[in-house]
């Protein structure tokens, strides 16, 4: 059985994005190869970052339940959807960064 605590989990998520987001915003101005290049780095640690939080809700929902635990587990699941839907998302930008980097 895994235990973990939930109040964990946004943290590394939160460094990461920051990460992310800093990566994007120093490269404003600066080759656009290098841009498509950390636009597929970020999608990789969504993807992780997305990966992890779904493995520890399938750990919630393998364990005892009861009512709190439950509220916990579908909120898990909400959030899991919501971090595969902004992996989504992002992927989908940096395929059309790339495209538009092509065509210029």
């Amino acid at each position: 059985m895994i235990l973990f605590s939930l109040a964990s989990v946004p943290l590394p998520l939160q460094v990461f994005g920051g990460l992310v987001w800093t990566l994007v915003a120093t490269l404003i101005g600066t080759l656009a190869t290098l841009d498509v290049f950390y636009h597929f780095v970020a999608v990789c640690f969504y993807l992780r970052a997305s990966v992890i939080l779904a493995y520890f809700t399938i750990g919630i929902g393998l364990g005892p339940s009861n009512v709190v635990i439950l509220k916990i587990y579908r909120l898990a699941i909400s959030a899991v959807v919501m971090s595969f839907l902004a992996t989504l998302f992002y992927f989908l930008h940096a395929i059309f960064s790339a495209i538009r980097w092509k065509r210029s």
